[in-house]
């Protein structure tokens, strides 16, 4: 019997698993992306506002020290997002997203240690490579 002669209920569930199945890893994906973005950017936006108070009450430092705490990671991302980019091409866009997160929780362990307006500096610049590798891959391509 040809798939012509088989009546259309025949051939539905398998097309309706097939949709399903494809529908279902999709979401998955969506939804690991989305977690994984918003957890972030939760952990980039959670110290904006205790920088400025963190560098001038407890760190005695100056207002342009407090600006150059936020301007050290998005300089560091833009020159490294290039490269970032080509290794999520290279490697897959899941590995250097996971690369990322890696990164930016190091990040989250160095900001508790009393390290100084040195080490928040240093912390800000691996936050910036971080974000690069994480912000890049993302809309990179579909994870493998």
């Amino acid at each position: 019997m040809s798939d012509e002669e088989l009546p259309a209920t025949q051939s539905a569930p398998a097309e309706d698993l097939l949709r399903n199945t494809a529908k279902a890893d999709w979401t998955h994906t969506f939804a690991g992306v989305a977690t994984a973005l918003f957890c972030t950017f939760t952990s980039f936006g959670l110290v904006i506002p205790v920088i400025p108070r963190l560098v001038t009450e407890e760190l005695h430092g100056s207002a342009f020290q407090v600006g150059t705490a936020f301007t050290v990671s998005g300089v560091v991302a833009l020159l490294v997002r290039p490269y970032a980019g080509q290794l999520a091409q290279r490697r897959g866009s899941r590995p250097v997203m996971l690369l990322g997160a890696a990164v930016i929780i190091v990040v989250a362990g160095l900001y508790a240690l009393p390290l100084g307006l040195p080490g928040l500096f240093a912390a800000r610049l691996v936050m910036g490579v971080g974000e690069a590798l994480l912000f890049t891959a993302a809309p990179s391509g579909p994870c493998p």
